[in-house]
């Protein structure tokens, strides 16, 4: 779906957003030096990964693939926003968390150090596969031979 009158892109019908013709560069004007390279890391870790485009709104920048994945605003001499990720993931910088749906936790985060930074970039590839059409298979432990043994041993008792 696309707003008429911005242009914006939707990946459900109906959904809020006020329009403007608003830019990246525009948000960032004015803001704290220290708040604005923390962005601009962030970003360009995120535009790494595939599909992920960046846009500026009245008041934050969405970071998107289908869908929003993160929003991020400049404040002071640091970052702070939301994340969506499949799972809760307690971590120092997330001020707070909650459950959307069994599938999707929102993440409310304030970065103000490259070195934290670094730590939740590596969040992003989780947070875009939940938002992307590949979706994320969860790494398996491997079988021990014991279980192994075990699985054969049912399914041999289980056949007619």
């Amino acid at each position: 779906m696309e707003c008429p009158k911005c242009g914006r892109e939707f990946a459900a019908k109906s959904a809020y957003h006020g329009c403007g013709n608003y830019t990246v560069e525009g948000y960032l004007a004015g803001k704290n030096p220290e708040g604005v390279a923390l962005f601009h890391l962030l970003a360009e870790q995120a535009r790494k990964l595939p599909g992920v485009s960046v846009a500026a709104a009245k008041t934050q920048i969405t970071f998107r693939v289908r869908a929003n994945f993160m929003m991020v605003g400049v404040s002071g001499c640091g970052i702070q926003g939301y994340i969506a990720l499949p799972r809760p993931t307690p971590k120092p910088y997330f001020k707070k968390i909650v459950a959307a749906s069994s599938r999707r936790h929102g993440h409310q985060f304030r970065i103000t150090d490259a070195a934290t930074l670094s730590d939740f970039v590596k969040l992003l590839p989780e947070a875009v596969a939940m938002v992307s059409d590949t979706p994320v298979e969860p790494k398996r432990a491997a079988k021990s031979s014991i279980g192994r043994e075990i699985n054969a041993l049912y399914r041999a008792d289980r056949r007619p």
